[in-house]
């Protein structure tokens, strides 16, 4: 019988079994099909948008945690407070090489790539659901030091307060990059939280 991804998250700590649906969800969300991913092409570069459901990076945070018998009731409900997205930028399907590399003319312009994949996330990222708009409060860039094509940045968002209502119900959701790195121009990705909300309870 098959073990439900969110009974594997929220059982008391039991070693490495919160590890077993991982791969499985990690792929349901990656899916195109499942709508929870979506794609741009521009040029030589191709973006990929992933809204990530809760129940995944509460997954990548156990994983990660030092203490192994964290409470995943509470590292889930901590999740589910946030949107979280993974943003892959990498070369299109006609494109050979480090994205990192593509267009720049000097190490001047990498280190400047760097920095502005690196930091300047809240100045070329918005966020729309209904009437809430917000940066994000969080991003971690990952820097493979060119060991892959692509480079990868994950994104968190947050409510302004209690009463943002529109960030947890609105029916779209919106992510609109002003691409100010790779010069693809302004790209929105649009969601319907009914898909992040028709995650399967069962392990695929």
């Amino acid at each position: 019988m098959r073990t439900s991804v969110l009974a594997v998250l929220l059982t008391a700590c039991t070693g490495p079994s919160t590890s077993v649906d991982g791969p499985a969800l990690q792929a349901y969300a990656h899916d195109v099909e499942h709508g929870l991913t979506k794609e741009r092409t521009v040029g030589d570069i191709r973006t990929r948008v992933t809204l990530l459901p809760a129940a995944l990076t509460a997954w990548r945070a156990l994983q990660a945690a030092d203490d192994s018998c964290a409470d995943p009731n509470s590292v889930l409900d901590e999740h589910k407070k946030m949107l979280t997205f993974e943003l892959a930028i990498g070369p299109s399907a006609d494109a050979r090489g480090d994205v990192l590399l593509a267009g720049v003319r000097n190490a001047q312009e990498v280190q400047h790539r760097v920095y502005a994949l690196h930091f300047d996330w809240a100045s070329m990222v918005e966020l729309t659901c209904g009437s809430h708009r917000s940066a994000p409060v969080l991003s971690a860039f990952e820097n493979t030091y060119g060991l892959t094509e692509h480079r990868t940045v994950t994104l968190a968002f947050a409510p302004r307060d209690s009463a943002d209502m529109d960030f947890h119900t609105a029916k779209e959701i919106r992510l609109t990059w002003d691409d100010q790195v790779f010069g693809t121009g302004r790209q929105h990705f649009l969601f319907d939280r009914a898909d992040l909300e028709a995650l399967p309870p069962t392990a695929l």
